[in-house]
C-alpha cells in the first residue's frame, strides 16, 4: 500500500477525506469501503510512522484535535464499523483509541469528546453481541472508560446492565471480551467503583448472582474470581462486610465449593475464607458455620489435596482452625 503515501497529506485533509468516505458508506455507496480504508491507513501512518519516518507528536495532537472537535469521524467509526474490512477495522480502532489517549495543552480531548457524545459508548455496548464488531468495540469502550467521568457514567447507565447479557453470550469472543470490559469498569477507578457498589448494592449483586450461577463455565469462573478481588479491595470494605453478612451469599459460596470444576472450587474457597475470617460474624452466619462444623472440617481436609500451592495449603489450615473454634 505504499502508493497511498506518495503525497503527504495534512491532518486536516485526512480528516476531511475520511469523513467523506464515511458519508459515502452511510449513503450506501460501496466505494466508501475503499475510500475509508485508504484514509484510515493514512492516519495510521501519521500515528505510528511508516518505518522511514517517525511519527510527529504535534501532528498527532493536531489530528486528534480535528477529529474530536471539528468532525463526526469517531461517531462514524462506530456507526459504520461493521462495514469496514479487517485491516481498516484495526486502523479505525487505532485512530479512535489514540484520540481517547490524546492530551493537548493538558486537556484530555478524548474525555471532552465523550462528555458531549456519550451515546457513542452506549451504541457500542448495545451492539456488543455482534461478533463482527465485538473485539473492536470492546477495545474502544475500555479506552473511552479510562476516565473517571465515563467509567462512572457507564456504571450508572442502563447500558451497563447489558454487559451481564453479553457476558453470557454463546459466542466465546463476545463473552470473553465483554467480561474483560466488565472487569475493567469494576477495577480501574477504584473510588468510583466503591461508591457505585455501595449505592447500587442490591441491584448489582442481584444481577451478579446470575453470573455466579451461569450454566456457562467461563463466566461462572471469571465472575467468582472477580468477586474475590472486589471483596478484598480495601476501598470496598463496607461492601465486603455487607456481602459476608448475608446468609444467602454464604450458602451460594458453600455450594460452589462443591462445583465439579476444581478451578471454580479454588476460586470459591478464596471467597469462603473471607466469611470465615470475619472477626465480627453476624449470629446467623456463625450459626450456619457452627451447625456444619464437622462436615466443613472433614470436607476441607480432603479439599483440593493435589494442589501444590503453599499459600493455599496454609490458608486452608487457618480456615479449618477458625471453624474448629466455633
Amino acid at each position: 500500500m505504499a502508493f497511498l503515501f506518495k503525497s503527504k497529506r495534512s491532518p486536516a485533509e485526512a480528516v476531511q477525506k475520511l469523513q467523506a468516505g464515511f458519508d459515502e458508506l452511510e449513503a450506501g455507496n460501496e466505494k466508501g469501503i475503499e475510500h475509508t480504508a485508504r484514509q484510515l491507513a493514512v492516519m495510521k501512518q501519521m500515528i505510528v510512522g511508516d518505518g522511514e519516518h517517525e511519527p510527529k507528536k504535534d501532528e498527532i495532537c493536531n489530528l486528534c484535535t480535528l477529529i474530536c472537535k471539528n468532525s463526526r469521524v469517531l461517531e462514524s467509526i462506530v456507526l459504520e464499523f461493521e462495514s469496514l474490512e479487517f485491516e481498516a477495522k484495526k486502523d479505525a480502532v487505532l485512530v479512535f483509541n489514540t484520540c481517547m489517549r490524546a492530551e493537548v495543552e493538558r486537556v484530555d480531548i478524548g474525555l471532552e469528546y465523550m462528555r458531549k457524545h456519550f451515546h457513542v459508548i452506549e451504541h457500542m455496548i448495545l451492539n456488543y453481541n455482534n461478533s463482527e464488531v465485538a473485539l473492536g468495540f470492546g477495545s474502544m469502550i475500555r479506552e473511552s472508560c479510562r476516565f473517571q467521568y465515563t467509567n462512572k457514567r457507564l456504571l450508572h447507565s442502563p447500558a451497563f446492565d447489558l454487559l451481564f447479557d453479553h457476558i453470557e453470550a454463546p459466542l466465546f469472543d463476545v463473552s470473553s471480551d465483554a467480561f474483560q470490559t466488565f472487569k475493567e469498569l469494576l477495577t480501574r477507578n477504584r473510588i468510583v467503583v466503591a461508591d457505585f457498589l455501595k449505592t447500587q448494592y442490591i441491584t448489582f449483586f442481584t444481577k451478579y448472582k446470575r453470573l455466579l450461577l451461569s450454566e456457562n463455565y467461563v463466566p461462572r469462573r471469571q465472575s467468582l474470581k472477580l468477586l474475590g478481588e472486589l471483596l478484598l479491595d480495601s476501598k470496598n470494605m463496607d461492601v465486603m462486610m455487607r456481602y459476608i453478612s448475608d446468609t444467602e451469599n454464604l450458602k451460594l459460596i458453600m455450594n460452589l465449593l462443591r462445583d465439579p470444576s476444581k478451578a471454580i472450587q479454588f476460586e470459591a474457597f478464596h471467597v469462603f475464607k473471607v466469611f470465615v475470617a470475619n472477626p465480627e460474624k453476624p449470629r446467623e452466619i456463625e450459626d450456619i458455620l457452627r451447625s456444619n462444623k464437622e462436615k466443613l472440617i472433614d470436607f476441607l481436609s480432603n479439599f483440593l489435596v493435589e494442589k501444590d500451592d503453599q499459600q493455599f495449603i496454609e490458608e486452608k489450615g487457618l480456615v479449618k482452625e477458625e471453624i474448629s473454634k466455633l
